[in-house]
């Protein structure tokens, strides 16, 4: 009897376990990145440096600014899918700095 309580006892804490697990999953997705900046800005950065590099007569700084620059909108477009709380908060400051800044001048 006691053999048979142990078992009921560690499977439904195997269940709670896992159980919290998923929650903890679901509440980091929901919380967003721990990182101020992110991966795509500084992509976009990159590309923007190549394409504002004086005349090349070849050309090749400006299809890799604009192919890096294309690769950082990408990046932006996957990150955006995984934004958390943290994230809509950074932004929302980032964007009311922003227009402070163009209404005042």
């Amino acid at each position: 009897m006691l053999a048979q309580q142990y078992r009921e006892e560690s499977r439904t804490l195997r269940k709670c376990v896992k159980c919290f697990t998923e929650i903890k999953r679901e509440f980091i997705n929901i919380r967003g990145r721990e990182a101020e900046n992110s991966v795509s800005e500084s992509v976009q950065g990159i590309g923007l440096t190549f394409l504002c590099f004086p005349a090349d007569p070849t050309g090749v700084t400006y299809v890799i600014g604009a192919t890096t620059y294309g690769i950082g909108h990408l990046l932006r477009s996957l990150e955006r899918r995984r934004m958390g709380v943290r994230d809509v908060m950074r932004m929302y400051r980032k964007l009311g700095l922003e227009l402070r800044y163009v209404l005042e001048v």
